[in-house]
């Protein structure tokens, strides 16, 4: 009887567990899968800025590691670039990103100059357009001289090379840092551009031309590129490898508009393409209502050269103002580095304080909208307007909620850090 009790009480005891192998297998896979998190923080254990962005695929060719990247800061690896390409298939998005990277570059102060022999000119307002075949290849043929002459300015002001472009920095117009848009150019001969003149102004835009205060954007078909690089002889290599954005248009997993960045030396990344609207007006207004003199049309000055040594091209519609006296930055640029100055080693700031502590923003504000309260909403788009300014310097960073496209909503609540003065 003491038997049986003992073993019914024995019965109703819990099991141990019983003893399992290590499962190797299942420890790295859970590894790999918190890694992203553990590596992605800061020493204050603070998730890291753009952490959780990026997602690995495979899906280019097949063969080749590209990055879905959720960010539009790739932008800034590209858009000085002294030379690159956007291509793409029609409707895949090429012409949202040259108006996006005219409006990067005209608020970074650069005079615009589009070859496009398929526009209607009259469309585009603030830049320098030219459309017509003949003025194409005069402006072509007479753009390897206006290197040459900014290179024959630097032996005579003795600038070095490599400071040349800072030494121009001030000046306005195409006396200034000048970016190139050759739009359409897989119809350029279509149209009736003399192939020569074509072929040797392409080739000095793949020097390095940046150093001389020029910067040359390319869009073309995507299928097109070898047909252009097959001019160039020993340069078309060089075309090819150039940075280049391939549009590919409406991704129907994001609904997003996305392209592949394509570098040299790294590998292809997916990234999202920015929105911006259709309209052609780049025209900018200062708080008084009048234009910036660098879009006035001036076609009266018809010599060739000018004391800064560049040659004046009157070719196409609202040309760039020819004036010898280089213009004063405009009252934006003032009031971006004044801000700038007022924010060094500060850190982040909420934009509706930037008024208090920057006395000329705010005289600006209340001149401008009568008020500097936040609570306008034109006046959060005109100061983030500013913001992007000191953004495109690479002199400041802005935080905040970010639409689809990944631009940064204007918003009051936005935070904004000078990043170097």
């Amino acid at each position: 009887m003491t038997q049986l009790l003992s073993a019914y009480i024995a019965a109703q005891q819990p099991k141990p567990p019983e003893k399992k192998e290590l499962d190797l297998g299942a420890l790295i896979s859970v590894a790999v899968a918190i890694s992203p998190i553990l590596f992605s923080r800061t020493k204050d254990n603070t998730p890291a800025q753009n952490s959780g962005v990026s997602v690995q695929v495979n899906n280019y060719n097949q063969n080749t590691n590209t990055v879905v990247n959720n960010e539009v800061s790739w932008i800034k690896r590209i858009v000085k670039q002294p030379f690159r390409m956007i291509t793409g298939g029609q409707g895949s998005g090429k012409s949202t990103q040259e108006r996006y990277w005219i409006n990067l570059l005209k608020t970074d102060s650069w005079h615009i100059i589009c070859l496009n022999p398929n526009t209607t000119p009259d469309s585009w307002k603030g830049v320098q357009m030219i459309d017509k075949p003949q003025e194409i290849d005069n402006f072509l043929k007479e753009f390897p001289n206006w290197v040459e002459s900014r290179r024959e300015e630097a032996r005579r002001e003795k600038v070095d090379e490599d400071r040349y472009l800072d030494f121009i920095s001030q000046r306005r117009g195409k006396k200034g840092k000048v970016a190139i848009f050759f739009q359409e150019a897989n119809n350029f001969e279509l149209r009736g551009v003399d192939p020569s003149i074509w072929k040797e102004a392409l080739t000095v835009c793949l020097t390095d031309i940046r150093k001389w205060g020029f910067t040359v954007c390319l869009s073309c078909q995507a299928d097109s590129v070898k047909t252009i690089a097959s001019k160039l002889m020993g340069y078309a290599k060089r075309l090819e490898a150039s940075p280049t954005i391939e549009c590919m248009g409406l991704d129907e997993e994001s609904n997003k508009y996305v392209g592949l960045l394509k570098l040299p030396g790294r590998k292809v990344e997916k990234v999202l393409l920015p929105h911006y609207p259709d309209s052609k007006d780049f025209t900018t207004r200062e708080a008084n209502g009048t234009l910036e003199s660098d879009i006035q049309a001036n076609n009266g000055d018809n010599s060739t050269n000018n004391n800064s040594g560049d040659p004046v091209i009157s070719v196409g519609t609202n040309s760039g103002v020819s004036n010898n006296k280089p213009k004063e930055l405009s009252q934006r640029e003032v009031l971006a580095d004044k801000i700038c100055k007022s924010l060094t080693s500060k850190g982040k700031v909420k934009v509706s304080r930037l008024p208090s502590l920057c006395n000329s923003l705010r005289t600006y504000l209340e001149k401008k909208f009568g008020s500097s309260s936040f609570d306008n909403d034109e006046l959060i788009k005109e100061v983030h307007v500013i913001l992007e300014i000191l953004v495109m310097q690479e002199r400041g960073v802005i935080y905040g909620e970010k639409e689809r496209s990944g631009v940064i909503k204007p918003s009051k609540s936005n935070e904004f850090e000078v990043t170097k003065k």
